[in-house]
């Protein structure tokens, strides 16, 4: 990746990184901008003007999403038993929320494609 490319948020992440931990994390983002989705909405019972983040991933490989969160090393992962029953089969979901899934989308920052305007927002 061409340095000229980044804007300087995603350069600070990208100099901080090693080369591994930029593979990992461009992994990461790859799953996210296929599989994921960036939720941003309106907190309920708060103060006027506060929101939600939520980052969320669910598939039927549940090794994936364990990875997905060891990388990340927040959030929570969970069968999901209203997904489960309309396919029978297993539906694993990593999620992390708020302050959590803002640091893990600005580390994911350089590689999103699909979903970086959303990630930018957040």
């Amino acid at each position: 990746m061409e340095a000229e490319s980044l804007t300087s948020q995603e350069q600070a992440y990208w100099d901080f990184m090693t080369v591994a931990e930029r593979c990992l994390w461009a992994w990461l983002a790859c799953i996210i901008d296929g599989e994921g989705s960036i939720s941003i909405g309106k907190r309920y019972g708060k103060q006027k003007g506060e929101y939600d983040l939520l980052l969320r991933v669910a598939m039927t490989h549940e090794r994936t999403i364990r990875k997905l969160k060891h990388i990340a090393n927040v959030g929570s992962v969970k069968r999901d038993s209203s997904l489960t029953r309309i396919n029978r089969i297993d539906v694993w979901v990593w999620r992390t929320k708020d302050k959590s899934a803002a640091s893990v989308l600005r580390h994911c920052l350089p590689f999103l494609f699909t979903k970086k305007e959303r990630a930018q927002l957040a």
